[in-house]
C-alpha cells in the first residue's frame, strides 16, 4: 500500500505504519479491521472512515493512522479520500493523496473474507499456544 501511494516527499507518516493483517496482534482486532474493511462493522472513526495502515508498535488509532472512506456498489468497492488522522476524534483528516483505488466487488470481498477465516480460527488458539506456533515458524526457518 505504502508504495501505491502518491505522497509529497515531505511527508513521514505512512512510511512507519503497518497493516492490522499481522499474526502477532489478537486475531479478534483482525477479524474486526477486516470486517471494517467488508463494510460489515462501522468505521473506526467518527466521521465513518477505516483505517489501513496503524501503528506499527501497537495499533492504536490514537498515535495517527491513514484512513480511508469506503464507498460500496453492487460491482465495486473504492478506497477514496485518502487521509492522515491523528485520532479517533478527527473530524478532518489531512488528505494525503487524491487517488482513489477501485476493486471488483466479489474479488475483493472473497479475498477479504478468506483472511477473516484464517484470523478467525487463530481466535480460537489460545494465545501460549499462538505464541508457541510462531515461535516454532522462525525458528525452523532459520
Amino acid at each position: 500500500m505504502r508504495d501505491l501511494l502518491d505522497v509529497p516527499e515531505d511527508w513521514e507518516q505512512p512510511l512507519y505504519e503497518t497493516t492490522a493483517l499481522r499474526d502477532d496482534w489478537r486475531p479478534k482486532a483482525v477479524v474486526d479491521y477486516l470486517d471494517r474493511l467488508l463494510g460489515v462493522l462501522p468505521g473506526d472513526y467518527e466521521d465513518g472512515r477505516v483505517s489501513l495502515l496503524i501503528c506499527v508498535v501497537c495499533g492504536d488509532l490514537w498515535c495517527g493512522a491513514v484512513s480511508v472512506e469506503l464507498a460500496l456498489s453492487p460491482q465495486t468497492v473504492t478506497w477514496q479520500k485518502i487521509g492522515w488522522q491523528g485520532d479517533p476524534e478527527d473530524v478532518e483528516p489531512e488528505t494525503l493523496t487524491e487517488q482513489s483505488f477501485t476493486f471488483d466487488r466479489d474479488e475483493y470481498e472473497q479475498l477479504l473474507r478468506g483472511l477473516r477465516e484464517h484470523y478467525k480460527k487463530q481466535a480460537l488458539v489460545p494465545p501460549p499456544l499462538r505464541f508457541l506456533r510462531r515461535l516454532f515458524r522462525r525458528g525452523s526457518s532459520s
